[in-house]
């Protein structure tokens, strides 16, 4: 149990520093960012549609859910992009992005329980997908 969920840290560590690195040096264009809106919102369809939560049901909420966490994740992506070379030599910049990985942990386990996911559900579906 331990191990899996060191692993699972391991992943999401590697998967956001990964992320924030694409963003500092990806410029922004209007095709990606139209291309991590669909990311996001695909990805987040397939890692929710099978947890059971009767919010989930009703398709507005989720689609409106969907929706919000796409833009979020592309706005991040943004203003990482826009605000690295302003910000990059600041103690509390450089610290929030050492230590988005452990929130972004946090946050799936919070959205496992949610969305009545079973334990670890999120994590085993994305290693499937990948």
């Amino acid at each position: 149990m331990y191990n899996n969920s060191v692993g699972e840290f391991i992943a999401y560590t590697t998967y956001i520093y990964s992320i924030i690195l694409f963003s500092i040096y990806i410029k922004p264009t209007l095709v990606i960012l139209l291309i991590i809106v669909i990311y996001c919102a695909l990805s987040t369809w397939v890692l929710i549609k099978e947890c059971d939560n009767k919010l989930l049901y009703n398709n507005r909420l989720l689609y409106g859910f969907i929706f919000i966490y796409s833009i979020l994740c592309t706005l991040f992506y943004y203003l990482i992009h826009t605000t690295w070379n302003s910000y990059k030599h600041n103690t509390y910049y450089i610290l929030s992005l050492i230590v988005a990985p452990i929130f972004y942990y946090y946050f799936i386990k919070y959205s496992e329980v949610l969305f009545g996911c079973r334990k670890n559900y999120i994590s085993k579906r994305v290693y499937a997908i990948l």
